[in-house]
């Protein structure tokens, strides 16, 4: 199942990960174990880890547009959640898998 990674550099990456995992866990199932938040998106599983200097999400999809399905649910949510540090958009790296 193809992987693809992205890393958002902020000092609020905690935060913004709870505000996800709340935010997604009155759709999906979501599970908090450890510095690794899981997500059951639709399109396939994906992963959120928190540290000091950022927050790292992890997608994976069946098919590339699974993937890219993913990839922009993570992103768009979480840029609307970050707004206040006026966010680019985010850098994905693609892993066959």
């Amino acid at each position: 199942m193809p992987i693809a990674t992205a890393r958002f550099a902020t000092p609020n990456a905690g935060r913004l990960l709870d505000q996800l995992a709340k935010h997604f866990a009155h759709k999906i199932t979501v599970e908090q174990a450890g510095d690794v938040t899981r997500f059951a998106l639709p399109p396939g599983p994906a992963e959120g880890r928190a540290d000091a200097d950022g927050l790292t999400l992890k997608a994976r999809g069946e098919t590339p547009e699974a993937l890219a399905r993913g990839q922009r649910i993570l992103e768009d949510h979480l840029l609307r959640f970050a707004f206040r540090e006026k966010p680019a958009p985010l850098d994905w790296t693609r892993q066959p898998g």
